[in-house]
């Protein structure tokens, strides 16, 4: 019955970074514990969402500025289901986080009774549908409702910064976890 059906195309959603104002909106929020540090890890690390949610207490070294990326959550739909070796190779790295950063991280960390940084009350990791409705009550708390901004728009905004910041191609790349440089610059510079 479905042979003349044509499927519609799908369109690539176009990835952008923060503007001045929603960083602004996002610095200026009231938010609790669990979800300031979900915006601060996003913020800071342009790290993939499934490589923060498997991030653990022992993967920050403070006194360096550094966070040890080794593994990634994955889930089958909803569900978690394991925490292995994230998506390539490169994709395990040690990166750099901002003075700044640290030393929030590092208060909001005292706050947190589990080694997992963003699990559950019991320290497992959560459903991806509970991640999700951290991260919409982050933006909803920042006045940034229906704004378009995505996980990953993070992710692209750090590397876009880093771009800016005068960070070479070579260390952007290592920093986001990329294999080569026409990642770096096709999609986010």
């Amino acid at each position: 019955p479905c042979i003349d059906i044509e499927l519609p195309r799908h369109v690539q959603k176009e990835q952008r970074a923060l503007t001045d104002e929603e960083k602004q909106k996002l610095r200026s929020a009231i938010l609790p514990t669990k979800e300031r540090l979900f915006l601060l890890l996003l913020y800071g690390t342009g790290c993939r969402p499934g490589e923060l949610f498997a991030l653990t207490k022992s993967d920050f070294d403070f006194k360096r500025g550094t966070v040890s990326i080794s593994k990634s959550a994955h889930f089958n739909f909803n569900k978690f289901h394991s925490v292995s070796l994230p998506k390539t190779n490169s994709s395990i790295r040690s990166i750099y986080i901002s003075e700044s950063i640290c030393k929030s991280l590092s208060r909001l960390f005292d706050k947190i009774p589990t080694e997992n940084v963003l699990g559950g009350e019991d320290g497992q990791l959560m459903t991806r549908a509970k991640y999700n409705g951290l991260f919409r009550r982050m933006l909803s708390k920042a006045g940034l409702k229906g704004s378009g901004i995505s996980q990953y728009t993070f992710r692209h905004n750090f590397c876009t910064e880093c771009w800016y910041n005068g960070i070479s191609i070579k260390e952007c790349m290592r920093q986001m976890g990329h294999k080569d440089y026409k990642m770096i610059l096709e999609v986010y510079s």
